[in-house]
């Protein structure tokens, strides 16, 4: 994110984005970020809060907001090699083999709802709060 220009950011806040922040305190824990309602955009989490579940809560958070606004069940993501294990673990599969655009390595992913999903949307009481 701190790549981007203040017109860039504020191109993609005003325009077919949704963000979910993951604040504790005036610490930012983890960032989500959906366009179009149906591509997962942005996926991050600060390193002090990697391993604690909070990647699967915000997941949850943008999922279950989106099927709500109407998303059919199908979901993408445009992962780096890096990430692909990490998006596995939320359940996203490879759609095709690793491809390059513009020198930069991408796996096309696509996540599937389920239709009778199993319920597992706990919250601990000392986890980030998400907004």
């Amino acid at each position: 994110m701190g790549q981007l220009s203040a017109a860039e950011m504020e191109q993609r806040l005003s325009g077919d984005f949704r963000f979910y922040l993951a604040e504790e305190g005036d610490k930012l824990a983890g960032l989500a970020a959906i366009r179009a309602n149906a591509h997962l955009y942005y996926l991050f989490v600060a390193k002090a809060y990697q391993g604690t579940g909070l990647a699967q809560r915000l997941w949850s958070r943008v999922k279950e907001e989106s099927l709500a606004l109407g998303n059919p069940g199908r979901f993408t993501v445009n992962a780096s090699n890096y990430a692909v294990r990490a998006y596995e673990k939320l359940g996203f599969r490879r759609t095709e083999p690793t491809r390059e655009q513009n020198g930069v390595l991408y796996n096309a992913m696509e996540f599937i709802v389920e239709a009778n999903p199993p319920l597992n949307t706990a919250c601990k009481a000392d986890s980030p709060m998400m907004r």
